[in-house]
């Protein structure tokens, strides 16, 4: 992240789902060493992070054995159902889901799934396994906002509460219609939600829900 940040020039940071996890814990720790480059604004949307146990990871080693036994489809729609990208694939049954994905793969994603799905086991694992606590980023810089999608599943809603209970310095933000995939599909107002937050302009009317920072 030092890296990215010194060769880019970049002063804001977003990171979205395990994104989001890795850019927490990189600024927590640039925080702490009152790292030059820490940047000027922090936003994460539906960060994917083990905060106090909140996840279960129970289904990681069936994810595992499905990707070395090239199941692309039942694999992904593990992760769909886990991670709820879409809102309506992660509350219909696995067998439909698994369907879905299933012919879902057999398109251009096919030559994707091969190439991502073995490394995202290792990233996967690495990054639940280990727990984090939320007193850990009691100490977090100003200037940060955490953002949730409105239909995004249960588990980033709490974990994004949970993480805004931690640092008081924060801003939390309901997306309107916002979904875990909103941001690589770049839909709905995420862009508008962005932009708002970093040119320090009212919500209006693309969040559900704003939490202001707590009072000095």
């Amino acid at each position: 992240m030092r890296t990215a940040l010194r060769e880019t020039g970049a002063r804001h940071l977003l990171g979205h789902s395990l994104g989001g996890s890795i850019v927490l814990h990189a600024v927590r720790s640039m925080a702490a060493g009152d790292d030059p480059l820490l940047p000027a604004t922090t936003t994460v949307y539906d960060p994917a992070i083990n905060l106090d146990g909140s996840l279960d990871t129970s289904w990681l080693p069936k994810f595992q054995q499905l990707v070395d036994k090239r199941r692309w489809g039942r694999a992904m729609a593990v992760i769909e159902k886990v991670m709820g990208m879409s809102s309506t694939l992660s509350r219909a049954p696995s067998w439909m889901v698994a369907g879905v994905m299933g012919v879902s793969v057999r398109t251009g994603l096919r030559g994707m799934s091969k190439a991502v799905l073995p490394a995202g086991v290792a990233e996967l694992t690495a990054a639940f396994a280990e727990e984090a606590r939320g007193s850990d980023f009691a100490h977090m810089p100003p200037d940060l906002c955490i953002l949730v999608g409105e239909h995004s599943a249960d588990y980033f809603r709490a974990t994004a509460e949970a993480l805004n209970r931690s640092m008081p310095d924060a801003r939390f933000v309901v997306v309107r219609k916002g979904i875990h995939g909103s941001v690589p599909a770049v839909r709905h107002p995420i862009v508008k939600t962005f932009a708002r937050w970093l040119l320090e302009e009212p919500m209006g009317d693309v969040a559900l829900e704003v939490s202001e920072p707590e009072p000095a």
